[in-house]
């Protein structure tokens, strides 16, 4: 039987906010690792003796293990110790890291070195999601209103922060890129601080007195895995089975929820309009969250003629835009309101598009960072009244499994984003190109990057009265 239970270890706000700091920094350094590799994954691919068609195994493999992690950390933080998640978590973290260049300096080339580098990415990349996860289930249950989205929004900031480290980070060190493998092994010093602010199961969390509901996480890690897997490979036939795969396990799924007697998720939760439509407006607007690092990569050489250190370099002028705007978010969202903080990042966003569009034409790539400063920092506004608003939709009892399905949204948005824009942006329409034919397609791209953008603002807005009801 599933009841309430007592916190038996409380712990103040005082001291998860030491641990939410911890979580915050290394969560950094997962970020650090995605997009390092996301940034230079054809030459890392190139390095290791792939070719181009195989390399995408280093970007479209992890984000899989990912989203499967992200959705499992958080939904079991509403049964079990978080702790105990967090250092089961961290320990994958740090193996995934040191094999990773372990396997890039022992196995050559020539011995099929990219399978185990995806394959030490895959580790790396399920264990580094668990700060995340942490971070926004502690958030969710320890802290109120203003507090909360404030930290949503240094959250976010880390993110972009993380994002700029990794780009630079994979061109510096593209020459010696086994060692990136290991940044992330800085976050051993923050381990102690960490656990020992954290508390064991949360506040409000529900405690299984018979047993976890085992079958009902495998059967839809099955399914969310194998659809994430399809959307990675979209374009690619060859993967068409792991669509009948994940839609077999979610009729399982459905089957299984309706059934069982006590399952982790039931029914109910996916019949909260409220859960739908907040949900939808998220999985929408945040279809390009990642595909604007590569565009911004590929107009480097395509359009300005300069490396990738050199973009890297430039970038941290829009990203540390992003980083101030993500701290100052969870205040303008507390100031002007959820409604008013989405509209505005959105209109961020859409300034930033058309300016970039507009200015590939010119080659004027200081104005060019400038106008990626208005997406970068409209992405960063969006992230904490967005979040606020999906998690207000979930009873408290369900916020980890709110934040679980949350995080699986963001991996599926821009993972399908990526499938549909990476050919446009990768694609050997724009191999050989010179800067006056290449920049009108860059720019092409810019502006189809509005489409979701006004579809999701439009919908949320649509939707808006309903969201907010109660429930």
């Amino acid at each position: 039987m599933v009841a309430l239970a007592k916190n038996t270890e409380q712990k103040s706000v005082k001291e998860v906010k030491v641990s939410l700091t911890m979580l915050c920094i290394m969560f950094v350094f997962s970020i650090l690792s995605l997009q390092a590799f996301l940034y230079q994954y054809t030459e890392i691919g190139t390095a290791i003796g792939a070719d181009n068609t195989t390399s995408t195994f280093l970007i479209s493999l992890p984000p899989i293990f990912m989203g499967v992690a992200a959705f499992i950390y958080a939904s079991l933080a509403d049964f079990v110790s978080i702790r105990k998640i967090f250092v089961t978590g961290f320990i994958v973290f740090m193996l995934g890291s040191v094999l990773g260049c372990l396997f890039g300096y022992l196995i050559p080339s020539a011995d099929g070195q990219l399978a185990f580098i995806v394959f030490a990415r895959c580790i790396q990349a399920f264990g580094g999601q668990i700060a995340g996860s942490c971070f926004l289930v502690l958030a969710g249950r320890y802290l109120e209103g203003k507090e909360r989205v404030v930290f949503y929004g240094i959250f976010t900031a880390m993110y972009q922060l993380g994002a700029g480290l990794g780009a630079l980070a994979s061109s510096v060190l593209l020459g010696v890129w086994p060692l990136i493998f290991l940044i992330p092994c800085v976050s051993i010093f923050l381990f102690i601080p960490c656990v020992k602010n954290m508390p064991g199961l949360v506040e409000g969390a529900e405690k299984n007195t018979g047993h976890i509901d085992a079958f009902g996480f495998a059967i839809f890690t099955v399914f969310a895995g194998f659809l994430i897997t399809f959307i990675q490979f979209i374009s690619n036939p060859a993967f068409i089975w792991t669509l009948w795969v994940a839609l077999a396990a979610l009729v399982v799924f459905i089957v299984w929820i309706s059934k069982a007697k006590h399952p982790f998720i039931t029914p109910g939760f996916f019949k909260n309009g409220r859960w739908i439509l907040a949900a939808t407006s998220l999985f929408i607007i945040w279809f390009t969250a990642y595909a604007i690092l590569p565009l911004a990569r590929a107009t480097a050489t395509g359009v300005f003629g300069i490396g990738d250190v050199t973009m890297a370099v430039w970038l941290l002028i829009p990203i540390s835009v992003a980083v101030i705007m993500g701290v100052l978010s969870g205040s303008i969202t507390d100031k002007i309101g959820r409604c008013k903080a989405i509209i505005l990042g959105i209109v961020l966003q859409c300034i930033g598009y058309v300016g970039s569009a507009w200015i590939l034409g010119s080659v004027n790539i200081f104005v060019y960072m400038l106008f990626l400063a208005f997406y970068w920092g409209g992405y960063a506004l969006l992230y904490s009244p967005l979040v606020d608003t999906v998690i207000s939709t979930v009873r408290p009892a369900e916020m980890g499994r709110g934040f679980g399905m949350n995080d699986l949204i963001i991996a599926l948005s821009p993972s399908l984003g990526m499938a549909v824009f990476s050919p446009m942006i990768y694609g050997q329409v724009f191999n050989g190109q010179n800067v006056s034919e290449a920049a009108p397609m860059f720019s092409g791209i810019f502006l189809l990057y509005l489409i979701p953008a006004i579809l999701g603002v439009v919908f949320y807005l649509v939707s808006r009265r309903k969201i907010e009801s109660a429930s």
